[in-house]
């Protein structure tokens, strides 16, 4: 059965989430507990031992990220997250190998004159993977870029492509088996399917507030599919983040 629990504001949520999992799991040595960041799992380990008062197996941490790294090394072994600047080269690199952009300033500068702007070019398109924005969405930004957005022309030349640079740029990815954060969780979003899960005999996603569309939709596909149950702090009646995240499950 899929489930949803709200702890309230006011309560200790590790302790209210401890006492809650250890009265629905018996063996917390199969099971993930997946927060958004990394801290929280610090203090959760002392409020089991708390509540168990005796020697005991912990169930498996996870922040989203850590979460959304185990999904792709489960479904792509040996590829590795990209230094940024080794991004930036990758994305220089796409630039000068598309005909669209032959006679772009780009294609006749040092990586150095590319770095600043490239660095924000590298941050949308993170962001684009991150929110799950198909090319096809796409077409506005490069209809207002031809217009012109108030950026030097050479930058707006580059959003009039975006579509076409952000598929090349995802391609020399592949090539070299490697990710950057946002196409991680794009793909982590994308292979989900064929992650089985197995380690874990139940997972439970706690303390979630705001997400992006690529963690909404993974935590979508675990909770539909039974996987985990999903603990937020609050009450969703008062907090519109929650009750859009709570309808996007349906």
């Amino acid at each position: 059965m899929n489930r949803i629990y709200a702890i309230p504001f006011g309560a200790d949520f590790i302790a209210e989430l401890a006492h809650f999992i250890t009265s629905h799991t018996h063996n917390l040595s199969n099971t993930g507990i997946v927060f958004p960041g990394k801290r929280p799992s610090l203090y959760m380990r002392q409020e089991f031992s708390k509540h168990i008062q005796r020697p005991f197996y912990a169930p498996r941490f996870f922040s989203m990220d850590e979460f959304i790294d185990y999904i792709v090394s489960q479904q792509y072994p040996g590829w590795s997250e990209l230094h940024y600047t080794d991004a930036l080269w990758l994305l220089y690199t796409a630039i000068h190998s598309l005909d669209v952009f032959s006679h772009h300033i780009f294609r006749k500068s040092h990586f150095g004159d590319f770095f600043p702007w490239g660095k924000y070019l590298l941050d949308f398109i993170n962001q684009l993977d991150m929110e799950n924005v198909p090319n096809t969405s796409l077409r506005s930004v490069e209809m207002n870029a031809d217009i012109g957005y108030d950026v030097p022309a050479y930058i707006n030349e580059l959003l009039t492509h975006i579509a076409v640079l952000r598929t090349t740029f995802h391609t020399l990815l592949e090539t070299n088996r490697s990710f950057t954060r946002g196409y991680k969780h794009l793909m982590a979003l994308q292979s989900i399917g064929s992650c089985p899960f197995s380690e874990f005999e139940h997972l439970y996603l706690a303390g979630f507030f705001a997400l992006t569309a690529t963690e909404r939709d993974i935590v979508k596909h675990l909770w539909r599919n039974g996987y985990a149950d999903i603990v937020v702090q609050g009450n969703p009646e008062e907090w519109d983040i929650l009750k859009d995240l709570i309808a996007s499950l349906g």
